[in-house]
């Protein structure tokens, strides 16, 4: 790399988050080529291709320009959406400025640690110990996502949240993902998946970019996106890498921020929170409101949430759904409907499908609900039948 250096200013290195249970579930051959078609990647981004390294699940390049600040979460969705191999999920570091190749890497190192730990196999165990076949089946749905997501089959709609006794007043719309004329539940498998790989925020990035744009061309909107909490982190890809290029419309047109949900999924295997709080903090400094999704569907306790102060919470829909099966079914969504409520002060009951389900509402006292009752031609949202998976 030394006479490389004399040309360039700037270290970058990338690293493959998956390496490891790619080579568990597709043999050591196929994480070697995903590495190669990652330094691939890059030379095309950045070449030409001297001063390259390449160490088993990480790659340093030399550049003479610094990358945009979203380079990396740019990278990673160009990225494996061929149909001849896995997703490829990076993280990133650079370091630039006057300084020696070793200074270059340290800086470039520290922004690579800031990325959270990776966790594209939490749902199907690391290293050995990993479930190939079930992986390999996450990656073929996940493919076909993220396939669908470039090509623009995958389109915005929107469902309503609307007060049960005027359900012409609404709190806001839901925003999901979907492939025309779907009823969403096909989605919902398919997102779970990209969830499981750890990289539900290949769709999540673009949910809250159409949102975005939406909010922007009515003055009058409001909207919520469900985003899982896999994704959400500053430094998703690296240090302020990730949502940066997102946040800037925010910082903007403050009008956005002030019509804008985002709902965290209550999640099975959900991360820690220490990453999350930051992420929240910044969105609320942008005046958006937080709602907490599916919940009581995952393993996020009472206090947790408490500590992200949330302004909505929206019950699991398969809660309600169960609620005319027994007594003791019934007093669990009741029980759920008051441990919502001392969260904070607005709770929006899911799964309003038919007129059981409107009268079960109506006999809690619902305030607000959502489902195929308000939005017919569509039944289910990606974003909260996906809890049910």
């Amino acid at each position: 790399m030394g006479q490389a250096k004399a040309e360039a200013a700037h270290l970058l290195i990338v690293r493959l988050n998956n390496w490891l249970p790619i080579g568990a579930a597709y043999g050591e051959g196929a994480a070697i080529t995903a590495m190669e078609r990652l330094r691939a990647a890059m030379v095309r981004r950045w070449g030409p291709a001297h001063g390259v390294r390449v160490e088993r699940d990480e790659i340093e390049m030399l550049i003479r320009r610094p990358p945009l600040a979203s380079f990396a979460a740019t990278l990673a969705s160009g990225l494996g959406v061929t149909s001849d191999g896995p997703l490829l999920s990076v993280s990133a570091g650079c370091g630039g400025g006057p300084g020696g190749l070793e200074s270059l890497r340290r800086q470039a190192r520290a922004g690579l640690a800031a990325a959270p730990h990776p966790h594209p196999a939490s749902c199907h165990g690391s290293g050995s110990g990993l479930d190939g076949a079930a992986y390999r089946r996450d990656m073929v749905l996940a493919g076909v996502v993220a396939r669908d997501l470039r090509s623009g089959r995958l389109q915005p709609v929107q469902r309503p949240v609307a007060r049960l006794r005027d359900p012409a007043e609404h709190l806001c719309h839901g925003m999901t993902l979907c492939h025309p004329g779907q009823t969403g539940l096909g989605d919902a498998e398919s997102y779970a998946a990209l969830d499981r790989v750890g990289m539900a925020h290949r769709m999540d990035r673009r949910l809250f970019r159409e949102a975005l744009d939406a909010l922007a061309a009515d003055r009058q909107a409001c909207l919520s996106v469900a985003l899982s909490m896999r994704s959400l982190s500053l430094d998703l890809h690296g240090r302020d890498a990730g949502w940066d290029d997102l946040f800037a419309p925010l910082r903007a047109d403050p009008d956005l921020g002030r019509r804008l949900i985002v709902e965290i999924r209550d999640q099975a295997g959900a991360p820690p929170l220490r990453d999350v709080r930051p992420f929240v903090a910044e969105l609320r400094a942008l005046g958006v409101r937080i709602a907490i999704g599916g919940f009581g569907a995952g393993q996020v306790s009472i206090e947790q949430w408490l500590s992200l102060s949330p302004d909505i919470v929206r019950l699991d829909r398969r809660f309600l759904h169960l609620a005319s099966r027994s007594d003791a079914d019934r007093a669990r969504l009741r029980r759920l409907m008051t441990l919502a409520r001392s969260l904070c002060g607005t709770l929006i009951v899911d799964g309003v499908d038919h007129g059981e389900d409107m009268r079960i509402a109506l006999e809690e006292r619902a305030e607000w609900i959502a489902g195929a009752i308000l939005s017919p031609v569509a039944p289910a949202q990606p974003a909260f039948a996906y809890t049910q998976n």
